[in-house]
């Protein structure tokens, strides 16, 4: 599923032709204009151990996060189904686990993805082996779904004028 963030720049000039317009989008400048989206949209995306950003290939034709764990994290909704497990810790203490059933085609729940929960609750696995719920290691704060349209009712304008700037500087560089 392709996905586009849309920047309208308007230039004040009657004499933009069309070889002028391909030569300020050329690949060099949209590589810089999607890496600025990158730097833009990055305090947005969810980031605990950093994998999915590291991952993240930034183009020409755009960005893209890898795999499908980007694509359930972008849409923000839960799957399941997923059955709670009450767990009892070796200090007698009851935590709870989830656990999606074997051979259960999963499918959206219609419940979002709480991006920043206070504590992480262990797989069931580790809660039967005494982990306890931790703290959550979300290092972005402003992580949501959709991260994109979040920067941009956010910060669109200072992103549309950076674009703006870059297009600018291309522009110059050709004489425009």
């Amino acid at each position: 599923m392709a996905k586009f963030v849309n920047v309208s720049v308007d230039f004040d000039s009657e004499y933009l032709t069309k070889s002028i317009i391909e030569n300020i989008t050329d690949d060099e400048t949209m590589l810089k204009i999607h890496e600025l989206l990158y730097e833009y949209v990055e305090p947005y995306v969810p980031m605990e151990s950093g994998s999915m950003l590291d991952g993240t290939l930034i183009e020409p034709d755009g960005v893209t996060y890898p795999g499908p764990y980007a694509h359930y994290m972008y849409e923000g909704v839960v799957y399941g189904p997923n059955k709670r497990i009450p767990v009892v810790t070796p200090s007698g203490e009851i935590i709870y686990a989830f656990n999606s059933p074997a051979g259960v085609s999963k499918s959206p729940t219609g419940k979002l993805l709480n991006y920043n929960p206070r504590v992480v609750y262990p797989s069931l696995a580790e809660a039967l082996n005494g982990v306890p719920p931790y703290p959550h290691p979300n290092k972005h704060p402003l992580a949501t779904h959709h991260w994109d349209d979040a920067m941009m009712i956010d910060k669109g304008d200072e992103f549309t004028e950076s674009v703006k700037k870059v297009l600018v500087e291309r522009l110059d560089k050709h004489g425009g």
